[in-house]
């Protein structure tokens, strides 16, 4: 416990330090002003310099003013998604710093803790073959009429043949403070059209004459590409992540595809939460 508190000073001093040298990026239309802080450390088993490590990088943007809605909620919302569930109703500081604990706490137990490698020939990994690393930050896509959205990634590696990595989306809406959802504008057969749309975009950025095609690429059965519940928006239309495995082979990695709203206007509800972008 005495090394967790310690630890906790010395990225707690970091995290304040590197906050305050961190401009501030306003977006008008919201009225929202933003900051952001990073972190970036690295811990060793048994505290040793000579064993292995892991190291943690942290780029964490949230909101620090607001004209229309309360700061803390907003903030609250945005722990939410990048750092977690758990950590919600922590202050920023905090929740960074309970993050970066439980994720050093994880890495210690891999000692105790051998992964897998060959089950059948009885061939086990430790955190003694390894480094470990993660890599976490949130990116604003859009901010403006009442909504933000922002994307977090995540490049993780903790043992086996390669990291992972992957795109979580989210869009607030500011008015109801909710997350927007797939089924809160989907129209009849949202699902089915949108499936098209979205295979037919994949095939031409992948240069194949047919969706079909693209299994020879990676890619699964041309059925399992359907919309996902995982986007941002813009003023200009909605943005699917595809994450790995998700649609397709390790190597074909995150599959990111754009449909303009001028495509997806007859497929949304008239009475949806983002008909004034859909309709503008």
């Amino acid at each position: 416990m005495k090394k967790i508190n310690t630890l906790s000073f010395i990225i707690g001093s970091y995290l304040l330090l590197a906050a305050a040298c961190q401009p501030k990026v306003k977006t008008v239309d919201n009225g929202i002003v933003f900051d952001s802080i990073s972190v970036n450390k690295t811990g060793y088993l048994g505290n040793d310099t000579t064993q292995l490590s892991c190291n943690l990088q942290i780029s964490f943007v949230f909101p620090v003013e607001a004209k229309k809605q309360d700061v803390k909620t907003l903030q609250s919302r945005f722990i939410e998604k990048v750092l977690g569930r758990s950590l919600k109703d922590l202050t920023v500081e905090q929740a960074i710093l309970n993050y970066t604990e439980q994720y050093y706490t994880e890495f210690k137990l891999l000692e105790q803790d051998p992964i897998p490698v060959d089950e059948e020939q009885n061939s086990y990994q430790t955190a003694f073959d390894f480094a470990c690393y993660k890599q976490l930050r949130n990116k604003l896509v859009y901010n403006g009429n009442g909504f933000v959205s922002f994307i977090v990634e995540t490049t993780d590696y903790a043992g086996g043949a390669h990291p992972s990595s992957s795109v979580m989306a989210s869009v607030l809406n500011l008015k109801t403070g909710d997350w927007v959802q797939e089924n809160q504008f989907a129209g009849d057969n949202y699902d089915s059209n949108i499936s098209s749309i979205l295979a037919d975009k994949i095939a031409k950025a992948n240069h194949v004459e047919m969706p079909k095609d693209l299994e020879e690429l990676g890619y699964n059965s041309v059925s399992e590409i359907c919309p996902n519940n995982n986007f941002t928006l813009d003023n200009n239309g909605i943005t699917y992540y595809f994450n790995e495995y998700d649609i397709a082979a390790y190597c074909v990695g995150i599959t990111k595809v754009f449909i303009p709203y001028n495509e997806l206007r007859v497929y949304i509800m008239p009475d949806s939460p983002i008909a004034s972008l859909v309709n503008r």
